[in-house]
């Protein structure tokens, strides 16, 4: 068995990441930051899950939850990252950037990762914007919806700045 062996700055930079990384997780899963709506869509907003599904991805509706999220300003490195997955899936967040837009979210039911693996459907103008598939696990990842994006090789960063 070889034993790997990391710097002392290699394990506080890691520690410190995944100290981030579970803090944004309590945000998320507390709704800080942003205000939820437990309601059903408008007749004119599109149907995520149907979304979804055009990829392949089956949902649980009953899991479906509605929140608006502000969308980060154009040229962060979080935003430039998340625009980069968009346009791989032939989807453009730029005219929204710095905008609140609707965020849907489901759980995925038929991901390879198994339990915990949640699908977010951004929704502007009455548009799909934008669109992902994200675990929250401590060694989490971030894909896009289509299989012409880039695959689960992402590290987790949350999209959106609540």
């Amino acid at each position: 068995m070889k034993v790997i062996r990391l710097s002392r700055r290699v394990r506080w930079l890691l520690l410190a990441a995944a100290l981030l990384f579970a803090a944004l997780c309590v945000i998320d899963a507390t709704g800080f930051g942003r205000d939820v709506m437990l309601v059903a869509a408008p007749a004119d907003q599109p149907d995520g899950a149907a979304f979804l599904a055009r990829y392949g991805w089956q949902t649980d509706p009953a899991s479906r939850v509605a929140d608006r999220v502000t969308l980060p300003a154009a040229g962060l490195p979080v935003f430039e990252r998340y625009q980069a997955l968009q346009l791989a899936q032939g989807l453009d967040l730029a005219p929204y950037a710095g905008r609140a837009v609707t965020r849907y979210t489901y759980r995925v039911l038929n991901h390879p990762a198994g339990q915990g693996v949640l699908a977010h459907v951004l929704v502007a103008d009455g548009r799909v914007i934008g669109a992902d598939i994200c675990s929250a696990a401590l060694a989490g990842f971030m894909q896009g919806v289509s299989p012409q994006s880039d695959g689960p090789a992402a590290p987790f960063t949350p999209p959106l700045a609540p």
